[in-house]
């Protein structure tokens, strides 16, 4: 896509245990904050730590377009 972004490693707690996940920050005209969990988790419908509802998955091609709508 060719943007300029930040990756942080988060720790997150799951049950009292710590896993750790990848951050992306997409530095557009606007934040756009990206979560990348592993492959083998691709089946786990994780929760916002934000507002509690599920986290919405999305193809390369999805990503792409609603940030270029914006």
């Amino acid at each position: 896509m060719g943007w300029r972004y930040e990756k942080q490693d988060v720790a997150i707690s799951d049950n009292g245990k710590i896993k750790y996940y990848t951050h992306i920050y997409l530095d557009l005209d606007f934040l756009v904050e990206l979560s990348i969990y592993p492959e083998n988790h691709i089946r786990v419908r994780g929760r916002s730590s934000t507002d509690g509802k599920p986290i919405e998955r999305m193809s390369y091609n999805k990503l792409h377009a609603l940030v270029m709508s914006m």
